[in-house]
């Protein structure tokens, strides 16, 4: 055999090593790629599974609602301004979710209620404007009382909170908080 074919096939030879060595090389980078996918999916199916729904959201709001009416009753304005804020970014998780319920366009109804009476709300927070405080925050209630009505879900009114939601806080305002 002469030198010039000995090159050629060792050349045609370190091709086809190469080609199989490239080949293995993407298989293998295609099955870390297959697994690496598939564990992204489980970790997607598990988070979607903890997306919050428009009933965690009314909770939170029914729950800040309550706070507020104490924390206003007390006149701890801090804590009302608070939970006042608290309702604005769970107004603003529902417009993530954008839910429409029964045809009622839920994130809509929060919108206007967040730019109507609960800057209402909190322009008398700042005033220490008692009265319209109170006006409002019946609006509010009716607000959502209209919204469960139109969307099917009458039969869930919510009303000005008898008792304190929690009873492990201190309404009263920090200067005057009881000390432990």
């Amino acid at each position: 055999m002469t030198a010039r074919r000995t090159g050629f096939l060792l050349i045609g030879l370190l091709i086809v090593v190469s080609f199989f060595l490239g080949m293995m090389l993407c298989f293998a980078m295609n099955r870390k790629k297959n697994k690496d996918m598939e564990q992204l999916s489980v970790r997607l199916n598990k988070t979607e599974r903890l997306e919050p729904d428009i009933g965690d959201s009314m909770r939170d709001l029914q729950m800040d609602m309550a706070k507020l009416w104490f924390a206003q009753k007390y006149h701890n304005h801090a804590l009302a301004l608070y939970e006042l804020k608290e309702m604005e970014e769970t107004v603003e998780d529902i417009d993530i979710l954008k839910p429409v319920v029964n045809g009622v366009n839920v994130a809509g109804v929060m919108d206007g209620m967040k730019n109507s009476q609960l800057a209402d709300m909190k322009r008398a927070l700042l005033k220490h404007d008692d009265a319209s405080f109170y006006r409002q925050y019946g609006q509010t209630l009716a607000t959502c009382n209209e919204c469960h009505r139109t969307s099917g879900f009458g039969f869930n009114r919510i009303t000005i909170p008898q008792n304190p939601p929690v009873s492990n806080q201190d309404w009263a305002p920090e200067k005057e908080a009881s000390k432990p």
